[in-house]
């Protein structure tokens, strides 16, 4: 039997995560994993991001989705702690946090373990479809989608979580808007999207809230290009949940932390399950509903606060002042996105809504009123986008050719002294070359806002200085970073802070490839130029060390 590929797409979020695949070659036969452990029979599109270990006979058992009862003391919100950058607002990663804290575990080694279940269970779904014989014989590309706002620190422990997780497969990790482009502009059919126009996707998750501006270079073969930088925040579904728990808690005043922790739990999942997927407004439209009733076992029958009978009445203006912060939040991201291309020279015609809390009907009426003369678009599966939209990267290979650089990146190094360019304070005396240096210069290598190609390398040119006796040929340099418009040329400049640390290890060049200088002291020395390319992938960094144009191979970052 001839080697046969299967494409697995994840869709790691911060509260729900997917899973999706198809044979290569065979994206119409695309399935989205929809039965899961623990799930009762229960069918759903995506499982629960919740972990928990559980001591069963002195022996710890790994639970995950469905496994979890409510009431667990469970890791939630994992997805958000693998970003230190991010400030997040929701309040289980926080308390995620504590518990990986007692289980002296980090959140790399347990969104490892959750990854691995993942693709136990779409493996054993492909084995149901298409026999074990195929599957065991079959190579796995895997592409697994992150938000566009991380880190490059948090996409580099995303990406150490998944090589051990989902073992030594092909993988290659896209940011989240860019997956739930390919499959919006494919899904939906027909549209007025043409060559030459230019549209926002706004990715609305659980967790994050990801946008992206999008020119159209040609539509067949799908061809994209990035015309601004990309934006985004922690303002997904999760963050009404914690502003519904704050409305609940005021509305029950000290009722509230009376309850059970089963109580509390049905009231929140009653929220989560049956009001907040459902709200659609306030009463402007037909088929706006004007009252919802809260489930809370247990509570006291309070007229006045619209509790009777274990139910709490809920006006639909209470609903709306629970998602209104939000929704702003929101607004004012695709705002920005819209007038930055507008500064740019490009109209945005039309804004693509997708992901769980991008399938509002609220939301997507917010945004049609906001931006009235851009068309706003949900494609069909908006809550599985995402998780489609990366089976038809690994089919169809990358549609985005060129992307912009959201920060500065730079190296500190030392440059010839220049009395009118550089202060006194910064000259240093170089004792094999003999000569005054300016220590502590930032070269930068990349803008921010600069067009990134894809696939593109850039070079970054070292050049050091060995000691014939004693000298090390291991160079460690520090990648620097800034996120300020324009760049500093003091590397102490406050606004810059490092990204990673990577080693170049020249002890396998052939030393007799060096120029060997003398000094006036007869002290010997090797000059040693080397470059680090570095090439910027939709969700990650590849260094490669290359000498005289030669690669001596591949450079693992520190960060």
């Amino acid at each position: 039997m001839a080697d046969q590929t299967i494409i697995i797409g994840i869709d790691f979020g911060t509260t729900f995560s997917g899973v999706a695949w198809a044979p290569e070659g065979c994206p119409d036969d695309l399935e989205v994993i929809s039965s899961w452990p623990g799930s009762q029979n229960r069918t759903s599109e995506k499982v629960p991001s919740v972990m928990a270990y559980e001591t069963r006979k002195e022996k710890r058992a790994f639970r995950w989705g469905f496994q979890v009862s409510p009431s667990t003391d469970s890791i939630r919100g994992l997805k958000l702690l693998l970003d230190e950058s991010q400030q997040s607002r929701y309040g289980p990663s926080v308390r995620s946090k504590e518990i990986l804290t007692m289980l002296e575990k980090d959140p790399v080694s347990v969104a490892s373990d959750y990854l691995r279940e993942l693709l136990a269970v779409v493996k054993g779904a492909q084995t149901r479809r298409l026999g074990e014989t195929y599957v065991r014989s079959a190579k796995f590309r895997i592409v697994l989608t992150v938000p566009a706002v991380w880190s490059d620190k948090a996409k580099d422990a995303t990406l150490r979580a998944a090589e051990d997780g989902l073992g030594g497969h092909q993988l290659i990790m896209i940011s989240e808007p860019e997956a739930a482009a390919l499959h919006t502009l494919r899904a939906i059919q027909p549209n007025t999207i043409t060559n030459g126009d230019t549209f926002v996707v706004c990715d609305a998750g659980g967790g994050t809230v990801d946008l992206i501006t999008y020119q159209v270079r040609s539509v067949e073969p799908l061809d994209l290009y990035e015309v601004v930088q990309g934006d985004g925040g922690i303002c997904g579904a999760a963050m009404l949940d914690k502003r519904f728990e704050a409305f609940i808690k005021h509305r029950l005043g000290a009722q509230w932390s009376q309850l059970s922790e089963k109580s509390k739990n049905m009231t929140l999942s009653c929220w989560e399950n049956n009001i907040k997927c459902n709200f659609s407004g306030t009463g402007d439209n037909e088929d706006d509903l004007t009252e919802f009733l809260i489930v809370i076992p247990g509570a006291s029958d309070n007229v006045e606060r619209g509790i009777e009978g274990g139910m709490m009445l809920m006006e639909s203006e209470d609903i709306a002042t629970i998602f209104d912060p939000i929704i702003e939040d929101i607004e004012s991201l695709v705002h920005t996105q819209i007038k930055n291309a507008k500064l740019a020279g490009y109209n945005v015609k039309a804004i693509l809504l997708v992901g769980g809390f991008g399938s509002s009907t609220y939301l997507y009426r917010r945004l049609q009123k906001k931006f009235s003369g851009i068309d706003i678009m949900q494609p069909p599966n908006a809550w599985t986008s995402v998780v489609r939209g990366a089976v038809l990267r690994g089919t169809y290979g990358n549609a985005i050719t060129s992307r912009k650089a959201r920060r500065h990146y730079g190296v500190m190094a030392s440059q010839p002294f220049d009395p009118e360019r550089h202060p006194v304070t910064c000259r240093v005396w170089d004792s094999l070359e003999e000569k005054w240096g300016a220590e502590n210069r930032m070269s930068w290598f990349v803008s921010k806002g600069m067009e990134l190609l894809d696939g593109k390398k850039i070079s970054l040119k070292f050049y050091r200085v060995v000691d014939m006796d004693f000298g090390s040929f291991v160079f460690r340099d520090e990648l620097l970073c800034c996120n300020d418009e324009s760049s500093p040329e003091d590397g102490e400049h406050p606004s810059i802070f490092p990204l990673c640390t990577v080693q170049a290890d020249l002890t396998k060049v052939p030393k007799d490839l060096f120029v060997i200088a003398t000094n006036s002291k007869g002290k010997q020395y090797y000059k040693v130029p080397y470059k680090l390319e570095m090439t910027f992938k939709s969700a990650s960094i590849f260094f490669e060390l290359v000498f005289e144009g030669i690669s001596y191979g591949s450079v693992r970052a520190k960060y």
